[in-house]
This record gives structure tokens, sequence and C-alpha cells, in this order.
């Protein structure tokens, strides 16, 4: 029999993109660790990102805040010492500091009128 599934999944991010995954210990007798895996769409596969079994309730990751994308996901499993595998956790949505200036505008040439603005864009 596989081990429960992990719970009560939570994250904290600082401004630099380092996050740290947290849950609640297994109650699991046989309970050998667990693995974690990363998406950055619901849709998408699921990689996992922790490459080894966890002994700790703790995932220390770092996110790119250079990129658009907005969230990431996470999901985890536990391992019981015949590597038995459980369901994947609940989703665990992280939402990422936004750094990300937006674009200046680029006006080269605007005219007024009575019934508008026209512009010219490069």
């Amino acid at each position: 029999m596989p081990p429960e599934p992990p719970k009560d999944l939570s994250y904290e991010i600082d401004s630099t993109g380092k996050v740290n995954i947290k849950w609640a210990l297994g109650e699991d007798e046989d309970l050998l660790g667990y693995h974690v895996y990363f998406t950055n769409n619901k849709r998408h596969y699921l990689h996992n990102v922790s490459h080894t079994v966890l002994q700790d309730t703790v995932f220390r990751d770092t996110f790119d805040l250079q990129s658009l994308t907005e969230t990431g996901y996470y999901k985890v499993t536990a391992l019981d010492f015949n590597y038995n595998v459980s369901e994947f956790s609940e989703w665990l949505e992280v939402i990422k500091p936004d750094i990300v200036p937006p674009s200046a505008p680029i006006i080269t040439n605007h005219e007024s009128f009575e019934d508008g603005i026209t512009d010219k864009l490069l």
C-alpha cells in the first residue's frame, strides 16, 4: 500500500525568487521520503525537481523572475521503503513577485485634433 499523499502545502517566496515549499509530515510508519514536481502550467508535464528522495518536509527552489510567467505550480508525492508512490498532493500555486517593469511607450510624433489624438509608433 502506498503512503498517503502529502497535505497542507504552503510556500514563502522572497524578492529574489527563492521559494521554500513546505508540507505536513506524513503519518505512515514506513515513510521513506518525498519527491517534488513543478510546472509553469497545470496542463503541462510535471517535472521532478527534487531529483532524489527528500527526507525533509521542506524544499527550496528558485524562480526566474525575469520571465513573464506569473505563477508556478508544485505537487509532492510520498514514497515508502518499498518505493510505493502515493498519489499527487493537491496543487500548490506559487505567485511570483512582479518585478518586470512595463515597457516604455514609443511615441515619436503626435497630433492633437478636436476629436482626438493621432500618434505614430516606431
